[in-house]
């Protein structure tokens, strides 16, 4: 692997190669896909997906749905030289948390003794209209000289969940390495049968006596750093941060901890807000950090800001070619909503909010990295009705459309006055 490889290679729907947007992108030895739901890009919903007339208790949608989905997930990554027991981190987003359970049960089906790490969080809709799930996920190619390697094993600071107890089956992997890359599974502050159970749950009798999502995201990074210690890393390997909060108002609370354990070299980070199927979560976290016996080292790009600044995070980390962002809102760092991002008060109908924010955007990302090639983006808004203009708008900005997984969110966004928040990976090889 080197910096030097090919350009990336963007594959569509193997039913509709010209579709508008990507299902993956293929860049170094890593295929990033997006945007899994069950539909044909142009024809919609397929047969067989939505309930047979006469037989409603003869079918489980979520079932189908994820049959589709990891068929033309599994046909992509052929073509991209890859497969789906090649998967180094899967993310899927449930619309119905009746579902998990369905859902959970399936993944050794498809990706057999050693899933994938997962995050799985619930949100309100997608974009095909009644979808129960949508997937994205990142893979290693068959022929990778850093090849993928499974963590299972439970550990005292770190134990598995109760997968056997409950399916019979290892359900995902606390982590996998491959292709110069650590991925953790998401953790979340939900009781694991672990001895910290009792901080996570809380007392009964005393719910009072912590700071819960501060002594929640201690407890989680000190799991965390024992999964990324089983490969050697360390907090300092971290190049990603993808935390899920069902209440915007914990992230004072893991600014005072990220500042005491990432004080000199945060990684990027967003914060994306969700829900959880389990009964205490109210945080999930999930990293990405470089092998530190792979071939790629870490590049900061810090924020570009005025006066102080509450942001324990860089705009973005590089390691080799690839570029992981910081969530990506039309913000200065200092007022919110940058000014330049308003509509006009005099004229507000003669603007739309997403073009204007996203212009915004593509000049940050400009000053901050310069030019570079999208590999997968994630979109996020309180309105989901934002989307069409927000795939408008990208063309308008962007020459590659990346592939793209969409979800509304409860809201509000870390940036409220903002219409939507973007989670982007990109390619950028010196």
């Amino acid at each position: 692997m080197s910096n030097s490889s090919p350009a990336p290679r963007f594959i569509f729907h193997p039913e509709a190669p010209d579709s508008r947007i990507p299902l993956a992108a293929v860049a170094g030895d890593l295929v990033f896909y997006g945007g899994g739901v069950a539909a044909h890009p142009l024809k919609g919903v397929p047969e067989g997906i939505k309930a047979f007339d006469g037989y409603p208790n003869h079918w489980s949608q979520v079932n189908r749905e994820l049959y589709y989905i990891y068929d033309v997930m599994a046909r992509v990554h052929e073509d991209a030289g890859s497969s789906l027991h090649q998967l180094l981190k899967i993310n899927s987003c449930h619309t119905d948390e009746k579902d998990v359970y369905e859902a959970l049960r399936l993944r050794p089906v498809f990706f057999g003794k050693t899933p994938p790490p997962s995050t799985l969080v619930l949100a309100p809709e997608l974009t095909v209209r009644s979808a129960k799930v949508a997937v994205d996920s990142i893979a290693l190619l068959t022929n990778s000289a850093q090849p993928r390697q499974a963590l299972t094993q439970s550990t005292d600071n770190a134990p598995m969940p109760p997968h056997q107890k409950i399916w019979g089956d290892t359900i995902y992997s606390k982590a996998t390495k491959g292709g110069g890359f650590i991925f953790t599974s998401g953790r979340t502050n939900n009781v694991i049968g672990g001895a910290s159970d009792h901080v996570l749950k809380g007392h009964p009798d005393l719910p009072y006596q912590y700071d819960h999502a501060e002594s929640s995201c201690r407890l989680m990074l000190d799991y965390l750093l024992d999964v990324l210690q089983s490969y050697g890393a360390s907090f300092s390997h971290v190049v990603k941060a993808e935390i899920h909060l069902n209440d915007m108002s914990q992230i004072a609370a893991i600014e005072r901890v990220w500042k005491d354990v990432f004080a000199d070299e945060p990684p990027a980070r967003i914060f994306i807000p969700s829900t959880f199927p389990t009964p205490y979560s109210t945080i999930e976290i999930e990293f990405i950090a470089i092998d530190p016996n792979g071939p790629w080292s870490k590049t900061t790009y810090p924020l570009i800001q005025h006066g102080k600044s509450p942001f324990c995070e860089p705009f973005a980390i590089k390691a080799g070619p690839y570029l992981f962002f910081s969530g990506l809102s039309a913000t200065d760092y200092e007022h919110g909503l940058a000014p330049e991002a308003k509509l006009s008060s005099a004229f507000p109908f003669h603007e739309n909010a997403v073009y204007k924010e996203l212009a915004y955007i593509k000049q940050t990302l400009k000053k901050h990295v310069g030019d570079f090639t999208p590999l997968r983006c994630k979109f996020m808004s309180t309105r989901l009705e934002d989307y069409g203009a927000f795939q408008n708008a990208w063309e308008r900005e962007f020459s590659i459309t990346a592939p793209t997984t969409a979800f509304k969110t409860l809201g509000p966004l870390p940036i409220p006055d903002t219409s939507f928040q973007l989670d982007l990976i990109g390619w950028q090889p010196t």
